[in-house]
């Protein structure tokens, strides 16, 4: 895989730098906690009983880690969470506009129901989901929760943690399920997606141009 490549490593190196260089300590891996949208609730951040941000912020200096909090464009960030730990990291589109540059450098994804796990597999990123409201979450799921969440299930903050230390350091055990979720979304994993667009783009314009003709 492109993520295991020493030029990627070189790169997402240089990459990790740049975005978390407003981090006094040194920042060796980023996780990033993007929630999807709920239109009749407020999403809950680290919705754990014993949350416990103190113990959060130790394991991230511990790990040398920050954690990325991206929220959905259509939902207002707590801004009393950077307060609660100086190793959250703002990574809402005002910061970064494109995901993209952030899935580049991540070391882990945390999140609910976002597909942004699904383009995080194309780099065979490690997942840890929070479903607390799975039972009760207003949109649906297309799909069964369970079949297509290669990752383990946190609802408590013991969990949570020792999920995300494996995550970090590859070793959560989900890398075959992480392949066949991948591959049940995505047809090819080449990279070559723009190029067979202009390919199909080039075989059918002469075409249109000849009807219009």
């Amino acid at each position: 895989l492109k993520a295991k490549t020493p030029e990627y490593k070189a790169t997402k190196r240089k990459a990790l730098e740049n975005v978390c260089r407003y981090i006094k300590n040194p920042v060796e891996k980023l996780i990033l906690y993007a929630p999807t949208f709920r239109r009749r609730s407020k999403t809950r951040w680290f919705p754990f009983e014993d949350v416990n941000y103190r113990q959060i912020n130790a394991f991230l200096e511990e790990n040398k880690a920050v954690i990325a909090l991206r929220n959905h464009p259509n939902e207002k960030m707590d801004r009393q969470l950077f307060e609660k730990c100086p190793r959250f990291l703002p990574a809402d589109q005002s910061v970064f506009e494109n995901s993209n540059a952030l899935l580049e450098v991540a070391d882990a994804i945390i999140t609910d129901y976002s597909s942004i796990y699904l383009e995080g597999l194309l780099l065979d990123i490690p997942v840890v989901f929070v479903p607390y409201d799975l039972n009760s979450y207003e949109r649906g799921l297309a799909l069964p929760y369970d079949e297509v969440t290669p990752g383990p299930v946190a609802l408590d903050q013991q969990r949570f943690l020792s999920s995300l230390k494996k995550a970090i350091n590859r070793k959560d055990g989900f890398e075959k399920e992480r392949m066949r979720v991948r591959d049940l979304f995505f047809a090819k994993t080449d990279g070559g997606a723009t190029s067979r667009v202009i390919d199909y783009l080039e075989l059918i314009l002469p075409t249109a141009t000849q009807q219009v003709g």
